[in-house]
């Protein structure tokens, strides 16, 4: 398949069509039995199959992705590693980066990057301030369609918590404030929410590497990543309230 295909007059890159295999494969395999690691393997023979070093880029980056989420963190490093050496896609190499920074800051016990920014109401927002409680980091954004499974859970934390215990912070991607503003009000959000208004370049989603929504960092009383949760659907709030209840019940000293 040479580079440079053309499509009813439209440039198609080699990356694009290797990005649409790597989908429709998960996604099939997926549907059938949960053939997860069938389809990953095909993948990996793939990547060692295709010559342009675009599809090559398009087929391993999932791939480190995966490997990243299944804990094989000296595979998915050497795979981002790759990447970076190939230097074929701009979008992966930047990809390949934030996922190495993760690597090596932004593990479960590490200390959670500390920020200091203003929150749409323009008070300040100091991660450090915070130090003694349970923080929840809920990254999200108003044409999320997944984020509304973790709204009404988020609700339930920051009634049934004291202030003092357990602190709810929003960070979106949204770029237009009125919109975000608006979204606020309707779903009754109390706790503060920042945004910049640079989208996935704001600067806690650089400091976290979130690339996908919803997610939330869930830091313990003494600063360090406790969870990290990524992903919507009807059991993800559950899951987040567990998390959170978790580190409540280790803070409360014995009886």
């Amino acid at each position: 398949m040479a580079e440079g295909l053309l499509k009813n007059g439209h440039h198609i890159d080699e990356e694009d069509v290797w990005d649409k295999v790597e989908n429709g494969l998960m996604r099939s395999f997926r549907e059938h039995d949960d053939r997860e690691e069938e389809a990953i393997s095909l993948l990996e023979e793939f990547v060692h199959k295709v010559i342009p070093l675009k599809s090559k880029s398009a087929l391993l980056c999932p791939l480190a992705d995966f490997w990243e989420k299944q804990g094989e963190k000296k595979k998915a490093r050497q795979g981002f590693e790759q990447i970076i050496q190939w230097d074929a896609s701009e979008w992966h190499i930047e990809h390949a980066q934030g996922h190495l920074y993760e690597l090596d800051n932004l593990n479960i016990g590490q200390p959670a990057p500390l920020f200091d920014l203003p929150d749409v109401d323009g008070n300040r927002i100091r991660l450090a301030d915070f130090h003694g409680q349970v923080v929840v980091l809920h990254f999200w954004g108003t044409d999320c369609g997944w984020c509304q499974f973790i709204y009404p859970p988020l609700r339930k934390i920051a009634q049934e918590y004291p202030e003092d215990q357990v602190t709810l912070i929003g960070l979106s991607t949204d770029t237009d404030l009125g919109i975000l503003r608006a979204k606020i009000k309707e779903e009754e959000f109390i706790w503060p929410q920042i945004c910049e208004g640079k989208g996935w370049k704001d600067t806690v989603f650089k400091l976290y590497n979130v690339d996908g929504i919803p997610a939330e960092f869930i830091l313990d009383p003494d600063g360090r990543i406790a969870f990290k949760l990524s992903g919507g659907g009807e059991g993800s709030g559950d899951e987040l309230a567990e998390a959170v209840r978790s580190l409540v019940e280790l803070k409360k000293p014995a009886p």
